[in-house]
C-alpha cells in the first residue's frame, strides 16, 4: 500500500481484504495509516515539523521492538529513517496490531500482524532510502519474498 498525501476508503477497504485472505501486505506512510484504520485504529494529522520533513535523508531514530516482524528484518535496535509524512500514531491510537518501532519522541513508527504471512505498516519511506540504506532494502525484499511464496 502506497505512501501518498492523501488515502481513499477503497484502499482501507483492501487492506481489510489483503488481511483476511492472508494476502502479504506492506504499508508505507498513508499506506501505513490505512492498515491501522483497517484494523479499527485512528491515525491522526499533525504539522509536527520533526516529521513533516520533505526530504529523503535521515530525520530521526525508530526503536524497533524485539521480537517482531520488523526486527528480524533489520536485526537492530534502532533504525534511522526519513519523515515525509504529517499523520502521526499514537499508541492508544492502535487497535489489533502489534507495535514494532516508536519514534524518539513516542509515536508509532511501525505495525504489524503476527497471525498473518506478512503484514507490516511503515510510517516512513524505505523505498526512497535503499540507494544509501541497505537496511531499508532488506523491508522491501522481505515484502517481495513474502509474495513469492
Amino acid at each position: 500500500m502506497q505512501g501518498g498525501l492523501s488515502s481513499a476508503s477503497y484502499e482501507v477497504e483492501i487492506a481489510k481484504y489483503a488481511i483476511k485472505k492472508d494476502i502479504p501486505l506492506l504499508g508505507i506512510c498513508a499506506g501505513f495509516n490505512n492498515l491501522i484504520r483497517a484494523q479499527g485504529g485512528t491515525p491522526v494529522s499533525s504539522k509536527n515539523k520533526i516529521h513533516d520533513q520533505e526530504t529523503k535523508k535521515y530525520v530521526h531514530k525508530n526503536r524497533v521492538i524485539g521480537g517482531t516482524l520488523l526486527h528480524s528484518i533489520l536485526n537492530q535496535k534502532t533504525v534511522r529513517v526519513n519523515s515525509v509524512h504529517s499523520g502521526l500514531t499514537k499508541e492508544k491510537d492502535v487497535k489489533n496490531l502489534e507495535i514494532s518501532a516508536y519514534s524518539d519522541d513516542g509515536y508509532v513508527e511501525a505495525v504489524e500482524l503476527p497471525k498473518n504471512k506478512f503484514v507490516l505498516g511503515v510510517q516512513w519511506h524505505p523505498e526512497l532510502m535503499v540507494s544509501y540504506d541497505k537496511d531499508m532494502a532488506k523491508i522491501l525484499s522481505s515484502f517481495v519474498n513474502a509474495c513469492k511464496k
